[in-house]
This record gives structure tokens, C-alpha cells and sequence, in this order.
């Protein structure tokens, strides 16, 4: 047989684009030569040093290295021991997100009754049943991944044929816009709207999203708190989600990455705290319609290079009909033959072991740098905070009555103020939106956002 002349790609390589790396890699982004560069790009909380990992989660690192037991080969979807500690984690947060449900039920009972609360029976025994979760988790229901990329990874590959379509929001992470090119599936976007917290729209019959769905349809991808807007669905919204899904039998795919990262609702002046949000895990509403939750420590524990996430299986249909794609994910996990065997081993006292003061001072350190984030942005000659940040690590800004793009504001922003911002073109923003990532210090955040006002007051027409 005579062999070819010429070396050929595969189709599947071919299609596979990064919308960040595209849109970066044509940028010039040199900095200003006399100022330090203050990054508020990338989504990696540990980036200035101020957010740590608890010495606990070090400690059971360090304790498998020198046990010398995790030194082997792990099953490819992770050792019993550790997906039973994530499956005994994911339901003390169920139980944690039904606590809250209830405690701010509570508050609304001298008003009669709430649209969901019938006119008899105790306001207890509503409580009790309303928020009973459709989820619990066993071992057997979590498939461990090298982050919470491989996680999605493993997810849409087990869903999705060439030719299926997803629904993606209209903003979103864009690996899973890259992930799907690879597979050969169409993405269709559903709209956000910016003004009542970035929530889906169009989600009644014969609305935008509905209109979206045909036979094709596999799933809808809901992230919660979402990047790149800091977000946070609270139940009655995800319960339509829910409700949408059921309707058209579709998967849930929930990235869940930022699940621990909620802050309190505040006052409406800004002033402080007044409770908790009552944005529980999609999973526990889901009475009949699976969902497929991608989590991992990255973002909650602080250790992104870790590289250990997870997938949990919520299957509520008749006879386990979903039991196919349980045995797809178990299949495509043998391609890597399983995540880091040293930190599974920590799994179990990490999930279990960090202690809930060190939990609540990174979450009131992200809320305070959130809340200076949109105070600081929103009061910035030409810029415009849709939505403040519930959760997460980022607020998306609007540059208000301008015609310069997202793109052109990133550069020209880094190359006169040495601030680097991620361009909202990268998440599928129409041109003239930017992300920022809150991570940094006060004085960090001071300094940039200084920086940008300057920038804004040279450049920018006032609304």
C-alpha cells in the first residue's frame, strides 16, 4: 500500500476553538512601562496571596504523600472512599440549603399564605415537605475527574451525538462552547436578562428559550453562581428551570463549581447583610427530570491546580432510564484512569476536616470585595453594573453610551493603566462589556479601580 504524502488533522481537532485563547492571542496586551500590572483576569482566587487554603486541607495532602497507601493506581471513577466522602459532602449541603429554606419561610408566616403554602395544616409541616430534597446521593452516584473541566468534559461527551444541540446561557463559561465544537454539536443560547440578575428568560411556552427546543435538544446548562456575572439563582427561579426541563426531557447539566461562594443578601442601601440567599443545589428540585451536577475543590478550597472535581448522578426516572448515561460516564472515565490518587486520599478530611469558620471567612472576604467591586465600578464615569454580584469571583461592567467594544477597552486599558480585564466578548457578551475578578485585596481593587476611573474620565462620554 503506498503510503500518503500528507499529514491530515482530525475533523474534531479541527473544530475545536477556545474563544478566550482566540480572542486573547489577537490582542496586543503590553502594560504601561512605569506602572506594576494588577491582573483581574483570570479566575484563580489564589492568585494574590490573600486567599489561602485552610492548613487542614495542606495537612491531608501532605498525610497521603508520606502514608505511602495512594501511591497506586485508583479506579478510574475514583476510590470508594472518596466518592462516598463527596457523596456524604453534597448531602449536608442539601440538608444546610433546606435549613435555610425553611428559616426564611418562617419570616413570611404572619402574612397569610405564601403561593406555594396550602391554607391548612401547620406552617411546620409545610416547611418539612416543601423542602425535602428530590436528591441523595450514594457513592455509586459520584464519578470523580481531573477538575471540574474533565468533569464537563465526561458530562457532554456522554450526552451529546454530532448534530445534538445544547442550551447554553447567553453568557457563559466558554469551555463549554469548546467542549461542544469538539463533539460536533450545535450550541444554542438562551437569553439572560441583565436587569433581574442575569436570570433565563423565555422560559414559558412558546417563549424565547422554548422556542429553541426541537428534537435535537439533549440538555440545558445552567451555572449557578454563574460566570462570568457573579449571579446566583435563588429556588423559584430554578424551580421554572426545572419545570422547563420536565416539559421538553431534557437533561439538567448543572456547574455547581461556585456552589459554596453565595454571600448574604444585603440591605437595599448596601449596608450590610440581612440573611441568606435561598439558592440551593438544582438537584434537590428535580422530582423528574435527571440532572448531572459538576462540582469540584477548586474555587471552595482554594487549590485550582489540584485538578480534582466531580460529577454527582441524580436519577429520579421510572426504572433508572438513566441508568445509560451512568454506564456512558463510568466508560469515558477509563480514558485517563481516574484523577490525582493523592488527593483522592485527602478527599475524606478535606470534605470533612475544614472547619465552617474558615469557610465563613472566605465567603465574607469575597462579599466585601464583592460589594466594593460594584460599589466602586458603578460609580465610574461611562460604566454601568447591570446586576451586583451575588456569588463567585466576578461582576460583568457595561461600558454605558459608548462605541468602543469589550476588546478595545481591554487593551487600551492594560496599555495606559497596566489593568488587565478579560474582554465580555470572551463569554458571549455583545461588544462592550468587560468581566473583573474580585479576588484581589482591598488595596489591590483600590488601586485598579483608580486606575480605570482615570482611564473612563480620558475616555468615556458620561451616560
Amino acid at each position: 500500500m503506498e503510503k500518503r504524502g500528507t499529514f491530515k488533522a482530525s475533523a474534531a481537532a479541527l473544530r475545536t476553538r477556545n474563544p478566550i485563547r482566540e480572542l486573547i492571542e489577537g490582542l496586543d496586551l503590553r502594560s504601561h512601562p512605569n506602572k506594576q500590572v494588577i491582573p483581574l483576569s483570570i479566575g484563580d482566587p489564589t492568585i494574590f496571596g490573600n486567599l489561602r487554603a485552610a492548613d487542614v486541607v495542606n495537612e491531608a495532602v501532605v498525610d497521603a504523600v508520606r502514608s505511602g497507601r495512594a501511591n497506586g493506581y485508583p479506579p478510574a471513577v475514583g476510590t470508594e472512599v472518596a466518592r462516598e466522602a463527596v457523596a456524604k459532602a453534597a448531602n449536608t449541603a442539601i440538608e444546610e440549603a433546606a435549613r435555610v429554606a425553611r428559616r426564611l419561610s418562617s419570616r413570611h408566616t404572619s402574612g397569610g399564605p405564601t403561593p406555594d403554602k396550602p391554607r391548612n395544616g401547620t406552617h411546620r409541616d409545610w416547611a418539612q415537605t416543601a423542602f425535602t430534597s428530590a436528591a441523595h446521593y450514594e457513592k455509586r452516584d459520584v464519578i470523580l475527574a481531573s477538575g471540574a473541566s474533565h468533569a464537563l468534559d465526561l458530562c457532554f461527551s456522554a450526552l451529546l451525538d454530532p448534530e445534538d444541540n445544547v442550551l447554553l446561557p447567553s453568557l457563559s463559561f466558554p469551555l463549554y462552547e469548546t467542549i461542544c465544537a469538539y463533539l460536533g454539536a450545535e450550541v444554542r443560547r438562551y437569553p439572560l436578562d441583565p436587569e433581574r440578575g442575569w436570570q433565563a428568560t423565555g422560559l414559558e411556552p412558546g417563549g424565547a428559550t422554548d422556542r429553541l427546543v426541537d428534537e435535537r435538544t439533549v440538555c440545558i446548562v445552567v451555572n449557578n453562581p454563574m460566570n462570568p456575572t457573579g449571579s446566583v439563582y435563588e429556588r423559584k427561579h430554578l424551580q421554572d428551570i426545572v419545570e422547563f426541563a420536565e416539559r421538553h426531557r431534557l437533561v439538567i447539566l448543572a456547574d455547581e463549581i461556585y456552589g459554596g461562594m453565595v454571600f448574604h443578601r444585603r440591605h437595599a442601601d448596601g449596608s450590610g447583610p440581612v440573611g441568606p440567599l435561598d439558592a440551593p443545589p438544582i438537584g434537590c428540585l428535580a422530582r423528574n427530570v435527571p440532572v448531572l451536577t459538576v462540582d469540584g475543590l477548586a474555587k471552595r478550597f482554594l487549590v485550582p491546580g489540584w485538578r480534582m472535581g466531580w460529577i454527582l448522578i441524580h436519577d429520579p426516572t421510572p426504572d433508572q432510564q438513566f441508568s445509560v448515561i451512568r454506564r456512558a460516564l463510568e466508560g469515558l472515565s477509563m480514558k485517563i484512569l481516574g484523577p490525582n490518587s493523592l488527593v483522592q486520599a485527602a478527599l475524606p478530611v478535606i470534605l470533612s476536616k475544614t472547619s465552617r469558620e474558615w469557610y465563613e471567612h472566605v465567603r465574607t472576604t469575597l462579599a466585601r470585595q464583592a460589594q466594593f467591586a460594584y460599589e466602586k465600578l458603578s460609580s465610574i464615569r461611562g460604566l454601568h453594573v447591570p446586576s451586583p454580584p451575588h456569588g463567585a469571583m466576578y461582576v460583568l461592567v457595561c461600558l454605558r453610551n459608548n462605541h468602543m467594544s469589550g476588546l478595545e477597552f481591554v487593551q487600551r486599558l492594560m496599555a495606559e493603566e497596566s489593568v488587565l480585564v478579560l474582554p465580555g466578548e470572551c463569554f458571549g457578551a455583545p461588544p462592550g462589556y468587560f468581566r473583573v475578578t474580585f479576588c484581589a485585596p482591598i488595596d489591590k481593587l483600590s488601586e485598579a479601580f483608580s486606575r480605570i476611573a482615570n482611564f473612563c474620565d480620558r475616555h468615556l462620554r458620561a451616560a
